[in-house]
């Protein structure tokens, strides 16, 4: 419809749609159909309209394409971060860091805490980790 709320917000650059936008101008009338000239403008009028509707469609078809296929990639791109964080949390230096910050936290706070922190840390275990960021 060309009274659309998004006629007109589409981008000009949009013109790698092939569309026939001259066909109303190149169709020659065919005699002897019964049209007045009057009836003949208008439907070479409408028709213009209909063709400037299909470039709007195709316009609109291009952009949600453009738009799923934008969304797919930050999908993809969010998959692969998080299996990333994943395999850095499993490794045995990332493990390492952690220990080493569980022994500085139970240096610094104590055997006095309230953390699940067993007795025997000073005996060569490695502390228990307290999941939340201190």
């Amino acid at each position: 419809n060309l009274n659309s709320p998004n006629k007109g917000l589409l981008s000009d650059s949009m013109t790698d749609v092939p569309v026939d936008t001259g066909a109303a101008a190149r169709t020659p009338a065919v005699e002897g159909e019964g049209l007045t000239k009057a009836e003949e403008e208008e439907l070479r009028a409408e028709l213009t309209k209909v063709e400037e509707e299909i470039v709007t469609l195709h316009q609109v078809l291009a952009l949600k394409r453009l738009g799923l296929s934008t969304l797919g990639g930050l999908k993809q791109h969010l998959s692969r971060s998080c299996h990333d964080v994943q395999a850095m949390m499993n490794s045995a230096t990332f493990k390492l860091f952690e220990d080493q910050v569980g022994t500085i936290k139970f240096k610094a706070v104590g055997r006095n805490s309230s953390d699940n922190l067993p007795s025997s840390v000073g005996n060569g275990d490695k502390p228990l980790l307290d999941p939340t960021p201190f």
